[in-house]
């Protein structure tokens, strides 16, 4: 009689099983299936470079001294700029060339009685644009009685502001 009531018991058990049938997940929305991917841009120095840019340059002169200017530049997309320096404010803003290779920059500034070649790397890292600068200043009987001419070298550095 016990075995009657057990078997009875597990065929109900057994029977309410198999007739509910088991609840399927819910199927995920079609937008979250097909997710697009994200468009991930290759950071280069094209991207970023329209717009001003400020920093200085960095001269070392005879007897180790260093002398320090301000300079700022203002980039354009067509690949013209406008260059100033605090050196030689009388003179106005320059303007000049650039091009890019990745991230590595050549700048030319030629004004007379200046020329100014600038070739640098944008650090993706820290956004600073820096390298090593050459300028050249000719004779030139109209500038001021400081004015030297003759060349100078040293490095610069630029972030964009």
């Amino acid at each position: 009689m016990k075995t009657g009531i057990l078997s009875a018991m597990l065929l109900s058990v057994i029977s309410m099983a198999v007739a509910q049938p088991r609840q399927q997940p819910v199927p995920l929305p079609r937008q979250i299936i097909a997710r697009p991917q994200a468009n991930v841009k290759i950071l280069e120095l094209t991207n970023v470079i329209e717009g001003r840019w400020r920093g200085a340059r960095i001269t070392t002169l005879a007897g180790g001294l260093v002398n320090v200017d301000s300079v700022w530049i203002e980039f354009k997309i067509n690949g013209t700029l406008t260059f100033k320096h605090q050196q030689y404010e009388f003179n106005g803003p320059n303007a000049g060339t650039y091009t890019i290779s990745k991230n590595a920059i050549q700048i030319s500034i030629v004004r007379f009685p200046f020329a100014h070649a600038l070739n640098g790397n944008w650090n993706t890292n820290t956004g600073i644009l820096s390298g090593q600068y050459s300028e050249t200043r000719d004779n030139d009987a109209t500038q001021p009685s400081y004015y030297i001419p003759g060349s100078n070298t040293g490095s610069f550095n630029l972030t964009r502001y």
